[in-house]
């Protein structure tokens, strides 16, 4: 028994180290490959969202970005800022974004602007719960136009997959607690199964 232990010990290990990153990958392989846009949670949270996003066809990818990019800007209280609505022009329509969405830096500069003044922002609600039924993006209270602009960026990636999985992650964590209500309307507005 000595001499094969070791082995099946081993083998036994690199099985359930198997398993446990599957399982935090929602069930599937791991998407290694996407690993700098940080779509861990995303997965884990919806893989099944995540693999129909995978196998859409480039169109399809890029409608998504843009959908999920114009929906986060409408909860996070950004949509109909007269400084936003010629960007999100813009990325509908395909074109080069206009200032201040020319670079992530501007972007943010501009929303400082803006929330110096009166404006009474959005935040995500902090509400408690059990560890077994809080969502990877139920992060509490939020500031939701922060988080939603990084949205913007990611729907503006050359290559369509990232944008649509880019966006998504940066709008699940905005939306928070109701992300599973985004990736619902998702699925209905984008015929995803």
């Amino acid at each position: 028994m000595g001499e094969h232990a070791e082995p099946a010990r081993i083998s036994d290990f690199r099985a359930r180290a198997a398993a446990r990153e599957r399982a935090a990958w929602g069930g599937g392989e791991p998407l290694t490959h996407l690993n700098d846009l940080g779509i861990q949670p995303l997965a884990w949270f919806d893989r099944e969202l995540v693999d129909a996003i995978i196998a859409a066809d480039p169109e399809r990818q890029r409608r998504i970005a843009r959908w999920v990019t114009r929906r986060v800007f409408g909860w996070a209280g950004l949509a109909e800022r007269e400084w936003v609505v010629p960007a999100l022009r813009a990325l509908d329509d395909g074109a080069p974004p206009p200032p201040p969405f020319e670079n992530p830096d501007d972007a943010f500069a501009r929303l400082r602007a803006d929330s110096s003044g009166t404006v009474d922002w959005p935040y995500e609600k902090s509400v408690v719960r059990p560890q077994a039924e809080r969502s990877p993006f139920d992060l509490g209270k939020i500031d939701r136009p922060r988080h939603a602009i990084p949205a913007f960026f990611s729907a503006l990636d050359p290559d369509p997959l990232r944008a649509a999985l880019g966006a998504l992650m940066h709008a699940s964590v905005t939306f928070g607690s109701s992300a599973a209500a985004l990736h619902s309307d998702l699925r209905q507005e984008c015929g995803i199964a």
